[in-house]
């Protein structure tokens, strides 16, 4: 993007906004992790995650293609029919992956865990003999990798331990439940309130720790008020993303300008067209419940 023209705060703001919405397209940890939680189908998550992720993106590309005109950024070449050709020739084997995922859990043949296993054995085999650019002495290093990622995970969640226990004694959770149902008289006071709790939490607390702790309360006042279980979690997993580029906590605001090399008060003015237009989604897909519920009613998960 620096290459073609694109100011380097402009540019992190658009991937880190990108990056944030993209939890809620499958195969996402958010969605697995709500599934287990509140024991709601992760196939029907995924299926319900589609729609409002398109969303967000064409959200996202009509914002870029406002700015890309009004910063005067030169259009990309026109590839040649042969090299769209070339393209999806190096490209298809990669492309299969999340299809065998995606279709694997939603037709039942393996779950969410068994996905992940084949996922890691399909990449190997395709990254080492195919495309050839893992070699056997690059192993140990991947595996580190994947030892330090694996353990920030297992840390997080056993902070999130901590805390859940600590809010659970102090029943934190049963208070803002009552509080919701006590002041909530319908799905849409509801929804309000979940959107206003969650895009607070988001400045303050990573998204696993509130999904595994407010979930489980959530979803029951949101069900007695006649709301779907994939709907509310899609709902909070759409506040989360938004969470993700909020100051002063957002991981994926400290990672994006970590990566570009720039201080975050450098991106916020750039940053706020981009979370109004998030917002506005947000608002769309809360009060619009058949945006989320079109396919997995279509593949009987609702």
């Amino acid at each position: 993007m620096k290459r073609n023209g694109y100011p380097v705060d402009f540019s992190t703001v658009l991937l880190l906004s990108a990056g944030a919405t993209s939890t809620l397209i499958p195969p996402s940890i958010d969605l697995i992790v709500m599934g287990v939680v509140a024991n709601i189908s992760i196939g029907g998550l995924f299926a319900a995650g589609f729609l409002p992720g398109a969303l967000n993106a064409l959200v996202l590309c009509t914002l870029c293609y406002y700015f890309a005109k009004k910063l005067h950024i030169a259009k990309a070449p026109k590839a040649t029919f042969q090299k769209k050709i070339q393209v999806l020739k190096d490209g298809i084997l990669a492309i299969i992956m999340p299809l065998i995922i995606l279709g694997g859990i939603l037709s039942g043949v393996f779950t969410p865990t068994e996905a992940s296993a084949i996922a890691v054995v399909y990449g190997f085999l395709i990254s080492f003999f195919i495309y050839k650019e893992i070699k056997l002495k690059d192993l140990p290093n991947v595996l580190l990798y994947t030892c330090k990622l694996s353990g920030q995970v297992l840390i997080l969640l056993s902070a999130t331990g901590i805390l859940s226990f600590v809010l659970t004694y102090d029943q934190i959770p049963q208070k803002i439940a009552n509080f919701i149902i006590t002041y909530a008289p319908n799905w849409i006071i509801f929804v309000l309130f979940v959107n206003i709790l969650f895009l607070l939490l988001g400045m303050i607390m990573d998204g696993l720790p509130a999904i595994i702790i407010l979930l489980p309360i959530l979803v029951p006042v949101g069900v007695s008020l006649g709301m779907e279980p994939i709907d509310i979690a899609i709902l909070i997993e759409t506040n989360i993303a938004i969470g993700m580029i909020t100051p002063p906590v957002g991981m994926c605001l400290f990672v994006g300008c970590s990566l570009s090399n720039i201080p975050i008060e450098s991106v916020m003015k750039k940053l706020i067209p981009f979370f109004v237009c998030l917002i506005i989604t947000l608002l769309i897909i809360s009060y619009f419940p058949h945006i989320t519920m079109l396919i997995p009613r279509l593949l009987g998960y609702a």
